[in-house]
């Protein structure tokens, strides 16, 4: 490149000084100093022009990295959203069965069924064992005084010996997993 600028000056004076009234402009020693700082300048153009692409090259490779770190935090949010709806929807049905299991038990203790009373409490026991080694437990109602937050009065009626908002019947079973409510109990408590 330098030496196109170069080329191009001295063939402008070279053309400049075949006419004979021409005078130069610049000596000799004028146009040599003027080809070095022109050199000069394209050479720093050039050293320029190489940190720039380096620093481009960089930029683009800390970009390419950051892109791919980014996509990759989202890939794991979305398997973690993915897990977490999949444990939420398997903790729900663990819920469901445990419902069902009662609705059973309610309906052997209404027939007077004994040998389906034992074989239930066998069930129940072993499923209230499993239950506990994942870290469910139902929420506590018996002689309870109502907490909105593991408990959802859905009526008060009047009881006799009970103190005001204690719970007098539960409607529906209430879980927590490892402390945390799954589900609040609807509870019944007293005026």
């Amino acid at each position: 490149m330098a030496e196109l600028i170069i080329g191009g000056i001295r063939t402008k004076f070279e053309k400049k000084k075949q006419f004979k009234d021409f005078e130069p402009p610049f000596s000799e020693s004028e146009i040599l100093e003027l080809e070095e700082t022109v050199e000069s300048c394209l050479n720093e153009i050039n050293h320029k022009e190489e940190h720039v692409d380096e620093s481009y090259e960089k930029n683009n490779l800390l970009d390419g990295e950051a892109f791919e770190l980014e996509q990759e935090c989202i890939s794991l949010k979305n398997q973690l959203e993915q897990k977490e709806k999949f444990t939420s929807l398997v903790l729900n049905k663990v819920i469901s069965i445990l419902d069902q299991v009662d609705e059973v038990h309610r309906y052997a203790l209404e027939v007077e069924d004994n040998t389906l009373k034992q074989y239930l409490v066998g069930i129940k026991d072993q499923i209230d064992k499993e239950i506990k080694e994942i870290d469910i437990e139902e929420i506590k109602c018996s002689n309870e005084i109502v907490d909105e937050k593991i408990h959802n009065c859905v009526q008060t009626v009047e009881s006799e010996g009970k103190r005001h908002n204690e719970i007098v019947h539960v409607t529906q079973k209430g879980y927590l997993l490892k402390g945390e409510v799954l589900r609040k109990a609807s509870v019944m408590a007293a005026k």
